[in-house]
């Protein structure tokens, strides 16, 4: 149970040019939120665009490779999360290059993320935020380290995998299939 999802956010790259690198194609626009699993895509306010792969049939549509691909002349992200590991990922790309990354791996119970590269200043507070409120609830609490890869995409782009689709409070969604 849980999710399970893959998310690229591209900065200032239109829905086609994303659409193409990524190997999908708009199927239909919805003007109300989603909550099945499935393949979208979502214009979030101001400049970037979000391409996601919800659910354990469609996570692996949406890859790092295609983050550095879109990253080129822009920045880009890459997001995973998988509920039933407990593992999770978000990684920064600029001009074709990865300039930061956080990992969490909680299979074996809660552990703390490790980041790598140079991270702006909100990753430093937002992982110090979910420490915070691990430190609250204690070793048999809900394990919030494994929050701060979303928390982060929401704080960098507007988006979380949990939450954004299902809100409808950023519209329309593009339903994606194969090209």
């Amino acid at each position: 149970m849980g999710f399970r999802a893959s998310w690229v956010a591209a900065k200032n790259v239109d829905l086609e040019a994303a659409l193409a690198v990524i190997g999908l194609r708009e199927e239909e626009r919805l003007d109300e939120e989603v909550a099945d699993p499935g393949q979208y895509a979502v214009q979030m306010p101001g400049e970037w665009l979000v391409v996601i792969g919800d659910g354990s049939e469609f996570m692996d549509t949406v890859k790092a490779r295609h983050a550095r691909e879109l990253s080129r002349g822009t920045e880009a992200l890459h997001f995973t999360c998988n509920d039933t590991t407990m593992c999770t990922t978000l990684s920064a790309w600029r001009d074709g290059r990865e300039i930061w990354g956080l990992e969490y791996v909680g299979v074996d119970g809660i552990s703390t993320p490790s980041v790598s590269g140079t991270p702006p200043e909100i990753v430093r507070e937002v992982l110090a935020r979910c420490a915070a409120e691990q430190a609250e609830a204690g070793s048999n609490g809900p394990d919030y380290q494994y929050e701060a890869a979303a928390e982060l995409g929401l704080a960098l782009v507007g988006f979380r995998h949990d939450q954004t689709l299902f809100n409808g409070d950023v519209l329309p969604i593009s339903v994606l299939a194969p090209r």
